[in-house]
């Protein structure tokens, strides 16, 4: 690719003239990376991309593992909006949906690489080794030894190369590993192109698999898990004046029994801490507590930041016991409340 010249602007005036490799240097192939590249091509904007396509997707993510995201919303963004996933998935005969259905990770890391061919054809897969500020713009040094110039650089790596992590947080390693979800277990979902709810047998085996796999994931790392049980809520009403399907206590109460039978079935590894029991007194919805003001007014469902306060007392306990147990090399405490 030819020099490219362009012209500083300081406080609106042109200054001189300097001549780069290129205006733009992306450093990282993956879905970030490559969707930044598909745009500046579109635009005419002299680029250059460096990495491994899909890299930290394939040699950092559990395997097994599904996309948070609905299928929907798991396309890598490109102007045309021509290559989706969903285009993708029917072109090679794999599994999808809109919603309901999870990516799975090896039809995500697949699409990327398709998206890449299709998209990003001029991708350079070498390391970028060093990168160095000079009054203006950066010099770049790469895996082959070749040395660049460029006017602005975009770091799209990931988590996975972060050279240096500050020493207040280098100093933190978790022994515990809480997870607070519970609410969107129990709304109406599409699932495999029918609307359900975790009461509901199939939905009820997929959402469980899922909390399993997530105990799985702090397990395989050696840190124990600790499941918030779901705690009541209230919502205001829907406009038709019904309650939302969602504040149902049969639906929370299913979810609350998912997890103590997964902390039953680990018991050394899984514990449960009761938030809906802190919250509840009595089994019942209260906005206020003991004088305190727990949930948010016309919300029903979080919590305010005086509510934290309040129930800390009573959540914290478990989970540093889980973690001192972690630290000891022993075994998880019993559930904590319930």
């Amino acid at each position: 690719m030819r020099p490219v010249a362009v012209a500083r602007h300081v406080h609106g005036w042109d200054s001189e003239r300097e001549t780069v490799d290129t205006e733009v240097a992306i450093v990282g192939a993956g879905p970030y990376g490559l969707s930044l590249a598909a745009h500046l091509d579109a635009l005419r904007v002299p680029f250059r991309i460096f990495g491994t396509t899909m890299e930290f997707w394939k040699s950092s993510m559990p395997e097994g593992m599904s996309l948070k995201s609905e299928g929907c919303a798991s396309s890598i963004y490109e102007p045309t909006h021509s290559f989706t996933l969903k285009r993708y998935c029917a072109d090679q005969g794999l599994p999808y949906a809109d919603l309901g259905l999870p990516v799975s990770l090896s039809s995500f890391i697949a699409y990327g690489v398709a998206f890449q061919q299709y998209a990003v054809p001029s991708l350079e897969q070498v390391r970028v080794t060093c990168v160095n500020g000079e009054d203006g713009s950066f010099s770049i040094e790469l895996d082959t030894g070749e040395s660049l110039t460029v006017r602005k650089v975009v770091v799209a790596v990931g988590v996975g190369y972060f050279a240096y992590v500050p020493d207040e947080i280098a100093l933190l390693h978790p022994n515990v590993v809480v997870e607070g979800a519970g609410r969107w277990e129990v709304v109406d979902r599409l699932y495999q192109g029918n609307w359900t709810n975790i009461l509901h047998p199939q939905m009820a085996a997929y959402i469980k698999s899922q909390l399993e796999k997530a105990a799985a994931v702090a397990n395989d790392a050696g840190v124990p898990m600790v499941f918030l049980t779901a705690p009541c809520t209230q919502e205001p009403e829907q406009p038709d004046g019904d309650a939302w399907p969602e504040d149902n206590p049969a639906r929370r109460d299913a979810y609350n029994r998912m997890i103590r039978e997964i902390a039953a079935a680990h018991p050394r590894t899984v514990s449960v801490d009761d938030l809906d029991k802190a919250a509840c007194p009595g089994g019942r919805y209260a906005t206020t507590v003991h004088g305190v003001v727990i949930r948010t007014v016309n919300d029903g469902v979080h919590f305010t930041p005086q509510g934290g306060v309040f129930l800390a007392p009573s959540l914290i306990p478990p989970i540093v016991a889980a973690g001192r147990a972690q630290m000891a090399g022993g075994t998880a405490p019993a559930s904590g409340g319930g």
